[in-house]
């Protein structure tokens, strides 16, 4: 049954198919509330046609809706909006002031005994019977007939207008629209010149977050990892959320950046930019239901999300929420006042009262489900579905329908007017306590903004003051002033071009130095439109040593010009390189001269030009700086470097000559055609002294040796480069214990452990000259011998029976293997063999937090509950993720080489691992 009909027979038809499904009692009973005496004597066909000649007579649906009472017009108008609803939203949409469920009740029979209400059969249900005493009557559907939903127009069932109130709160928190322009404006600053990188699912990189936060506070910095987490998840995804919705960015390979024309949006009027952005936020993919702090949402098994709002749903709701805005007075106004008024006039603005399912359902339940059954089915509907009460040691986190209707859907009223209306610079929040937290805390009351009166009530938009004369004040020690700097976002944009933003609020604090006007002048402006625009805005000259700074910087510019994609051209002599560039083939290639043999080639005529001079009979030779081709060099030891000449080429000489010095031709024993570089102490120190390292050293050489450095060449340049602290020697003797015996043992005799210097194992340690007497004198004391030499002592066979057994046909015992493969376990790095903390809670995120820190690798025992057996791992942790209400790991596992997402409360046992 849709809310609207086509003609005047589709009416009639839906009016007949109901009728027919009512008992003839009812029939009778109804047109005899309508019309007294006319069914005395009638069949009930003759009856249900009298009443459809009635109910589709515009004069007499007319008298009748004016015959209602107020309360009985507002529940007809409840359904207005569709046309048709269910018995439970017009007992909920009823209830007021005065005005109980029994009177509502008493209403609603009266509108159906008296056919403005229409109750709607089943099918395969039998007769509807009009009886609403069972609680099973509010999951009934209802729709009102045509001609009365048309007499409603012509009826005033106003409610009564919102007060304002006149006391101000403890604690407001401002709407400013001029705060989020500047967070935009700083948000596209920020994706036009780096971009923000994109997961595979399309959200933001956590990382590439943060960065953006601390672009939209200019001068601040974030202290720590998760600093700024509660801005990251809400206020900053929804500003690019809304900059998305408002098509002023767009997703490139893989990258959030700003569209072209963006900064168009900067010129807009204060008015149009707000119409733009809340027609954006109208339909925003931006659920403000999930985000409310005292519900959870819950798995529902039964009917996907449940009563959980989907995004169109949210975008009706937010329409349903503005439609009251525009009517709201100046000043403040309770919430719970507009969430009331959104009760009476739309109840199922967010959630329906009563679920749909299919007619199959409606016969397995009228057939099984009766009475006492019945009715508990009845109370089970009238509960939430999909999510509950956050507080977990609450009795009762079920909601109800019919009772918690202000603790769901007035507290969305709440969410969406203290939040996204709020960050839009729309309405101002104001809290009934003044030490409320704006973040989790809902408002009490509400005040639409200058803004937000020009925005919902059609109100003609204030004429903006005329700009001062003066936009900005550049001062002499480089500072420039934008006095306000909100309002001309576009002048500030056109200063980031060649000045460093000091801050930008209100006013802004701009910086000029010599690498903001090379930024400038690199990106195309020149030194003239530079003072032409800060002169222009502050309608003065320039401070003296500014303007005069400013030349000076642009002169030495001048001087250096960088060419991104040319080629430098060598020839023989000055009278070659002459005779070439008169050539036609060199028209539009030559960018510049340089010395009497070289000039400088565009790139882009590169090829056509060396196909031309090959073409002459002059070989060619050309060398691609912006490559480093491996494998040009040959090592002949540590200390010498051979070059071919055919790879010889000036950047790698310099290169070379960093840590190396190169000898002339002619060098006894170099092969032909080739330049030799010897590497010694006092080269190495000289590149240690120029900031080159060793190991940067060894990597270059590693890359470009054709055969790559032998362990005694990184040793011995290593040495010569001061790389090892000294090593350490002294005269020790090195006792052995034979199988019987180790060092454990021996070291809790309180005589001996202060005689053993250092145990390298079980069996073998060392102990020093001077203490060796002492020793040797301590175990003999204890009928111990001691002989010179040093080998393998004999083993002693201390095998079980079983073991030798399976020892003579070849075979290994129970703990040979599990030793075998426990030693595998432990060279594969699989973490085996190491105690594991078994933690779970803050606790665990504690072990991982610190981890994290410390950037320390961890073995963990990972179980997820579909696996029958849990698996040990060695990660690497990367970040800490609260998603869900769960926290999640993401880490680079080495045991799968590959990143992945470990949910903590699948971990079962953790421990630090080795680096």
């Amino acid at each position: 049954m849709s809310g609207g009909w086509t003609g005047l027979a589709q009416d009639r038809e839906q009016l007949r198919a109901a009728f027919d499904s009512y008992a003839a009692a009812d029939v009778a009973a109804m047109l005899e509330a309508l019309s007294p005496g006319a069914g005395a004597t009638r069949r009930k066909a003759e009856r249900i046609e009298h009443l459809m000649q009635l109910l589709t007579d515009s004069a007499f649906a007319r008298r009748a809706v004016g015959a209602l009472s107020p309360l009985g017009r507002r529940l007809l108008g409840a359904l207005r909006r569709t046309g048709r609803t269910s018995i439970a939203t017009l007992l909920l949409a009823g209830q007021g002031p005065g005005v109980n469920e029994v009177a509502v009740r008493g209403e609603v029979e009266a509108l159906i005994k008296q056919g403005l209400l229409i109750v709607e059969g089943r099918e395969t249900a039998g007769k509807v019977v009009l009886e609403l005493s069972e609680p099973a009557a509010v999951l009934r559907w209802v729709w009102a007939p045509q001609a009365v939903l048309a007499a409603l127009a012509g009826v005033n069932e106003e409610l009564p207008p919102l007060q304002a109130e006149s006391v101000e709160p403890p604690l407001v928190e401002v709407g400013s629209f001029a705060h989020l322009r500047r967070d935009l404006y700083l948000a596209l600053r920020f994706l036009k010149a780096t971009g923000l990188r994109l997961t595979r699912a399309g959200e933001p990189h956590r990382a590439d977050l943060r960065k953006l936060h601390a672009a939209l506070q200019p001068g601040q910095t974030l202290t720590r990892r998760d600093a700024g987490g509660a801005q990251l998840e809400g206020r900053l995804l929804f500003l690019l959320k809304l900059l998305d919705a408002a098509g002023l960015t767009e997703a490139r390979d893989n990258e959030l950046v700003a569209v072209d024309g963006a900064d168009a949006f900067l010129a807009e009027s204060d008015y149009a930019a707000a119409h733009r952005l809340f027609d954006a936020w109208l339909t925003l993919d931006w659920n403000e239901f999930r985000r409310l702090a005292h519900l959870v949402v819950e798995p529902w098994s039964y009917a996907g999300d449940g009563d959980v709002p989907p995004p169109e749903r949210i975008a009706v709701a937010r329409q349903a929420i503005c439609a009251v805005l525009n009517v709201v007075p100046r000043g403040w106004v309770w919430v719970e006042e507009i969430a009331e008024r959104l009760r009476q006039t739309d109840p199922e603005f967010l959630i329906p009262r009563v679920p749909e399912y299919p007619p199959n359902y409606y016969n397995y339940y009228n057939s099984y489900y009766g009475g006492y059954y019945g009715n508990r089915q009845v109370a089970e509907q009238m509960y939430y579905r999909g999510f509950a009460r956050a507080e977990l040691r609450s009795r009762d986190r079920r909601l109800r329908k019919d009772q918690d209707w202000n603790e769901v859907e007035g507290a969305f009223v709440a969410q969406v007017l203290g939040e996204s209306l709020r960050w839009l610079g729309l309405i101002d929040a104001g809290y009934d306590r003044p030490d409320a937290q704006p973040d989790s805390d809902l408002p009490a009351l509400v005040r639409l903004t200058e803004l937000g009166v020009q925005l919902f009530q059609r109100t003609a938009p204030r004429a903006e003051p005329a700009p001062a004369s003066a936009l900005l004040v550049v001062q002499p020690n480089f500072e420039v002033l934008v006095l306000d700097a909100l309002a001309n976002l576009t002048l500030v944009a056109r200063l980031d071009a060649f000045a460093d933003t000091r801050s930008l609020d209100r006013a802004a604090v701009y910086h000029l130095s010599r690498a903001s006007i090379v930024r400038g002048l690199e990106a195309g402006w020149t030194e003239d439109e530079i003072v032409t625009t800060l002169e222009t805005a502050s309608a003065a000259p320039l401070p003296q040593n500014v303007r005069q700074t400013l030349r000076d910087w642009a002169q030495e510019y001048e001087r250096i010009h960088v060419y991104p994609d040319a080629s430098l051209l060598e020839a023989p002599d000055a009278e070659t390189l002459a005779r070439w560039l008169a050539a036609p083939a060199f028209v539009d290639a030559v960018v510049r001269r340089l010395t009497p043999s070289a000039a400088l080639i565009q790139g882009a005529a590169a090829d056509r030009v060396g196909a031309w001079i090959e073409g002459q009979g002059t070989e060619v030779w050309s060398i691609n700086y912006a490559q480093d081709p491996p494998q040009v060099l040959d090592l002949r030891g540590p200390d010498q470097v051979i070059v071919a000449r055919e790879d010889d080429d000036p950047y790698l000489d310099y290169r070379l000559s960093r840590f190396a010095d190169r000898q002339e031709s002619g060098t006894p024993g170099l092969p032909p055609y080739s330049v030799l570089y010897t590497i010694a102490p006092a080269t190495l120190a000289r590149a240690k002294a120029a900031g080159l390292t060793v190991d940067q050293i060894l990597s270059f050489l590693g890359y470009k040796a054709r055969t790559g450095l032998s362990p005694d060449d990184t040793l011995t340049l290593r040495g010569w480069s001061g790389y090892y602290a000294p090593f350490r020697w002294a005269q020790v003797r090195a006792i052995e214990l034979p199988p019987t015996a180790n060092w454990g043992d021996l070291s809790r005799v309180k005589a001996i452990r202060p005689l053993i210097l250092r145990i390298l194992s079980a069996s073998l340690a060392l102990v020093s000259e001077e203490h060796w007497p002492r020793l040797e004198a301590a175990l003999t004391l204890r009928g111990i011998t001691l002989q010179p030499g040093f080998g393998s002592q004999p083993a002693d066979d201390k095998r079980g029976a079983a073991q030798r057994a399976a020892a003579s046909v070849g075979l290994a015992t129970g703990r040979e293997i599990a030793q075998a493969r426990e030693a595998s376990a432990s060279r594969s790095g699989t973490g085996r063999g190491v105690a594991l903390q078994h933690l779970s809670g803050r606790a665990l995120c504690d072990f991982v937090e610190a981890a994290l820190d410390n950037e320390q690798p961890l073995i963990i025992e990972y179980r997820k509950p579909s696996d029958r057996r849990s698996t040990r791992r060695v990660v690497e942790p990367r970040e800490l993720e609260v998603r869900g209400g769960s926290y999640y790991l993401h880490a680079f596992c080495r045991t799968r080489q590959e990143d992945r997402v470990f949910r903590l409360n699948n971990i079962v046992g953790v421990a630090q691992a080795e680096d």
